[in-house]
C-alpha cells in the first residue's frame, strides 16, 4: 500500500524506500529489480523536489522498460489472491490499463482524475488527450459527479480545472451562489496573474471569445457595490483593458453617488481635495476624466442634478456652467416647481463659492480654457431669473427695472440696429429662450401701463401723461424689436406682444 499511496502523491521517493524497505516479502518477489529499476529512474526524475508533479518533468517511462512492467501487470492481475495494491501500483508504471480500470481502489472523483492525468502526462499527445478529458467532463456535466449544493459548485468545477477548462469551470463556480462567485473571482486573478489564459483547452481554445476575467471582476465588484464602493473599486481597477475599467468606473461612481468616498470632496475655492480612493489608483487628471465620465452616464440616465455635482467635483467647470446655463434657461418661462428651485438654488451656491469673490479658482481655469464668456451668460441668467420672479410676484416695476439694468431692448429707434446684433450675439441658450424676455418685459409695461390708468382721476398730471407715453413708445420698440429678430417662435412671440402693445391705448 505504501508504495501505491506515494505514487498516488506523485513521491517517487518515498515509493522506492518503501520496495527497498520490503526486501523478501510478497512484493519483493513479485516486482522486486524491475519496478526498483524504474522506480530510481523516476527518483532521479523528482530530484530534490517534494513530489514528481513539482520537478518541472513529466514522469516518463520509455517503451522499452514499459514492456517487462506490462508483463508484470497482467501476471499480478492474474494472481489468487489478486494484492489491489500492488495491480494499481503496476497500472500506473506499466500504463497498461487505466488504474480505475485495474481495480476497485478508485472510489472519488479525485483518484479517477488522478489516474486519468498520470496516463495523459506521460502520452505523446498530452494537451490532446487532456482536451479529450475535459470534453467527456463537459458532456458529462455536473450531474454525473453528483454536483449538491453542500458542495458550492467544487464537485464540478474541480474536474474541469483538472481538465484545463478554465472558463467553463470558473463560470459554472460564479454561478453557484456568492460564495462561489467569490472563490472564482479570486481563483482567476491569481491564474491571470501566473499567466494563464482562462480558456478551456482544446482545438477551439484560440478562437476570439469575451475575456472571463473582466466579466468576473465586474460582476464580483456589483455583488460589492452597495455595501462598500471602495472595496468594489478595487476589483474594478485590476481589469486589464483600460476602455473597460473606464467605463465600469463611471458606472460605478454614477450608481452608487459615493462621490465624497470615491472622488473626494470639494473645497472653499473649488477645487478637489484628491483624498477619494479614485486617488489612490490614478494620477488627478485621470480622476477628473473618470468623475467627467461618471457625469455624462449620469446625464444619460436623466440625474442632471448628479451629473452637475460630478463635473463640479472633476473640475469641468465649463461643462459644469453650460449645464446650469441650460438649466436656468430653460426654468426660466415655468412656473414655480421643485425643479426650477434646486436649480436655482444650486446656480446661486456655485456663484456664491466661486464667482461672488473676483478672481477665484474658477474663474482662472475658464480664463485659461478660453470658455470665460459662459460665466457672462451664467450671470445674466441669474439677473433674468431675478426678473421672471418679481413678474411672478406682479412687481412689475421691479421686473422692468431688472430688464432696463440689463440693457437687452432698445430704448430709442437709434439704438435698434445695435441691439438686434447684441441679440445675435448671445449665447444660443439665451437666444432659444429669449421670448420669456421679450414676453415678460412686454407684460411688464402693460401692467405699468394699466395701473398707471386705473389709478389717474380725472385729466391726467403732465408727468402722468408723460410716463403713460413713455411706456407705450417703449412697446412699440419692444414690437419692431421683436420683429426684426430671427429665432424659433419669432412669429407667435410677435402676435402675442402685438396683442399687448395694442391694448396700450
Amino acid at each position: 500500500p505504501i508504495v501505491y499511496y506515494s505514487l498516488r502523491c506523485g513521491d517517487a521517493i518515498s515509493a522506492k524506500s518503501a520496495l527497498d524497505t520490503a526486501t523478501g516479502t510478497a512484493a519483493d518477489e513479485n516486482m522486486g529489480p524491475t519496478v526498483r529499476h524504474i522506480l530510481s529512474q523516476l527518483v532521479q526524475v523528482q530530484g530534490n523536489a517534494p513530489c514528481l508533479w513539482d520537478s518541472g518533468s513529466a514522469p516518463g517511462i520509455s517503451a522499452q522498460d514499459r514492456q517487462p512492467l506490462v508483463n508484470l501487470y497482467h501476471r499480478a492481475k492474474t494472481r489468487d489472491p489478486v494484492d489491489p495494491f500492488m495491480v494499481a501500483s503496476l497500472a500506473l508504471l506499466s500504463l497498461a490499463e487505466p488504474v480505475s480500470s485495474a481495480t476497485d481502489l478508485v472510489n472519488t472523483i479525485e483518484d479517477y482524475l488522478f489516474g486519468a492525468l498520470w496516463n495523459i502526462v506521460q502520452k505523446t499527445n498530452p494537451n490532446e488527450e487532456l482536451a479529450s478529458l475535459g470534453e467527456d467532463i463537459k458532456h458529462w456535466g455536473p450531474e454525473h459527479f453528483a454536483d449538491t449544493e453542500e458542495s458550492g459548485g467544487w464537485a464540478y468545477t474541480l474536474p474541469l480545472l483538472a481538465a484545463q477548462q478554465y472558463k467553463t469551470g470558473l463560470s459554472y463556480l460564479a454561478d453557484a451562489g456568492a460564495l462561489g462567485l467569490l472563490q472564482a473571482t479570486h481563483l482567476a486573478l491569481v491564474l491571470a496573474l501566473a499567466g494563464t489564459e482562462l480558456v478551456d483547452l482544446g482545438p477551439n481554445s484560440s478562437l476570439a471569445t469575451p475575456s472571463l476575467l473582466p466579466a468576473l471582476l465586474v460582476s464580483y465588484a456589483s455583488h460589492l457595490q452597495a455595501v462598500d464602493p471602495a472595496a468594489s473599486l478595487e476589483y474594478l481597477v485590476r481589469i486589464p483593458d483600460p476602455a473597460r475599467v473606464r467605463k465600469e468606473i463611471s458606472r460605478l461612481v454614477a450608481e452608487t453617488k459615493a462621490y465624497d468616498l470615491l472622488g473626494g470632496a470639494l473645497q472653499v475655492d473649488g477645487s478637489r481635495n484628491r483624498r477619494g480612493a479614485l486617488d489612490n489608483h490614478f494620477p488627478p487628471e485621470k480622476v477628473s476624466q473618470l468623475l467627467a465620465d461618471a457625469a455624462a452616464e449620469s446625464d444619460n440616465r436623466k440625474n442632471v442634478s448628479d451629473a452637475a455635482q460630478l463635473l463640479w467635483l472633476a473640475g469641468h467647470y465649463d461643462a459644469l456652467l453650460s449645464l446650469l446655463n441650460r438649466q436656468l434657461a430653460s426654468n426660466l418661462g415655468n412656473s414655480p416647481t421643485a425643479d426650477k428651485m434646486y436649480w436655482q438654488q444650486a446656480a446661486e451656491r456655485f456663484s456664491s463659492m466661486n464667482l461672488a469673490s473676483g478672481r477665484t479658482h474658477v474663474t482662472e481655469v475658464l480664463e485659461a480654457q478660453g470658455k470665460i464668456s459662459l460665466v457672462s451668460t451664467f450671470n445674466l441668467l441669474m439677473e433674468l431669473t431675478t426678473f421672471v420672479d418679481r413678474l411672478t410676484a406682479q412687481r412689475y416695476e421691479e421686473a422692468w427695472s431688472v430688464v432696463e439694468r440689463l440693457n437687452l431692448l432698445p430704448e430709442t429707434g437709434m439704438a435698434m440696429s445695435a441691439k438686434v446684433q447684441q441679440f445675435h450675439s448671445l449665447d444660443a441658450v439665451l437666444k432659444n429662450n429669449f421670448s420669456v424676455v421679450l414676453l415678460g418685459s412686454m407684460e411688464s409695461l402693460y401692467q405699468q401701463h394699466m395701473r398707471l390708468k386705473s389709478t389717474r382721476h380725472g385729466l391726467a398730471s403732465d408727468s402722468v401723461q408723460q410716463r403713460l407715453e413713455e411706456l407705450r413708445t417703449r412697446a412699440r420698440l419692444l414690437v419692431t424689436f421683436t420683429g426684426l429678430l430671427q429665432f424659433e417662435k419669432t412669429g407667435d412671440t410677435s402676435t402675442r406682444i402685438a396683442r399687448l402693445e395694442a391694448s396700450m391705448m
